[in-house]
């Protein structure tokens, strides 16, 4: 609404998409590894280097199931 109140139109989808990618929740072009991977120890508590390495516990491999499967997307 602040973004259609400055540009003086009324507020559109078109609008929305570009205030929301300004602010930083939506983000142009496809994903990277680095931000699949930042996703996942950000959400799963581990880092980069364990998701990386051999070890098989649980917690390992499920991060690293959900990051394989969503960049197959």
């Amino acid at each position: 609404m602040a973004l259609a109140a400055a540009e003086a139109r009324a507020p559109d989808r078109e609008l929305a998409i570009v205030a929301l990618r300004e602010l930083g929740y939506i983000r142009s072009g496809p994903l990277t590894l680095a931000d699949i991977l930042a996703a996942c120890t950000q959400r799963f508590g581990v880092s980069a280097d364990e998701i990386r390495s051999s070890k098989r516990h649980a917690s390992l491999v499920h991060a690293r199931h959900v990051g394989c499967t969503s960049r197959k997307r």
